[in-house]
């Protein structure tokens, strides 16, 4: 087993127990955030974050191997780019993150103000540091890794003359969208309202303009220095935006 791999099934391991510990701990927020009802049969909190957290052992370890394989192919970077450094891995995607959060958050604040949006709600702290962990992990081992390197491949099949960056920005624009289509249903849930259509056009322009914009730079940074790069910038972006905006 590479250490690339090792690295990859320590952060699945590391979502699985942020799994389990959502779904134990903090099963009523996440009712409450989502604006859904109790479940009417009783179920014990341990047993449904175990079962959750099995769900995204299995779910996220295929994902991820499947990745790690696709990537390989095509020559892209895994959980980290070799020869890439700790100021690569570390300091950089702190402070691109919370660039990345104060972008959201000017936006947000200009759609409410401007726009009449309705305000995108944000979990409750302490859960929305455990909840801004999570999506930074199972988000980008599923979309910066699975869906963008997929994308390129098929690129790769269909256009073997083109240029490798060429190839990389069309793959990361397509995954950008999937990704900030992705957090569609969410807005469902959430605004309480019975399908898509019922949804402001401002709030799924809102939601395309902030996710894909989280997208695009989680993806140049997976580009440049590999996975976990990536994961770090959506983790911080995740702080600004969820956990500090949404105290404020």
């Amino acid at each position: 087993m590479t250490q690339q791999t090792k690295l990859l099934l320590v952060s699945v391991a590391a979502l699985v127990v942020l799994t389990f510990i959502s779904y134990a701990y903090f099963f009523v927020e996440i009712v409450v955030f989502l604006r859904v009802e109790l479940p009417s049969f009783q179920i014990s909190p341990t047993y449904l974050g175990l079962l959750n957290a099995g769900y995204t052992l299995v779910a996220y370890t295929l994902v991820g191997l499947l990745w790690l394989r696709i990537a390989r192919k095509i020559g892209y970077p895994e959980m980290y780019r070799e020869g890439v450094t700790a100021k690569e891995l570390v300091r950089d995607p702190i402070i691109i993150g919370i660039i990345l959060g104060l972008v959201l958050v000017f936006f947000d604040w200009i759609f409410y103000t401007f726009a009449n949006s309705i305000r995108l709600p944000h979990p409750t702290f302490p859960f929305s540091l455990i909840a801004s962990a999570s999506a930074a992990i199972g988000e980008e081992i599923f979309f910066r890794g699975l869906i963008l390197a997929l994308w390129a491949w098929v690129l790769h099949q269909l256009a073997p003359g083109q240029g490798k960056d060429r190839i990389f920005w069309f793959a990361n624009i397509l995954a950008a969208l999937a990704f900030a289509a992705g957090h569609l249903p969410f807005a469902v849930t959430v605004l309480g309202v019975e399908n898509i259509l019922a949804v402001p056009p401002v709030i799924i322009f809102e939601i395309f303009l902030l996710n894909g914009v989280v997208g695009l730079v989680a993806g140049r940074q997976y580009y440049k220095h590999g996975l976990l790069a990536a994961i770090a910038v959506h983790f911080w972006t995740n702080v600004v935006w969820h956990v500090v905006w949404g105290l404020i």
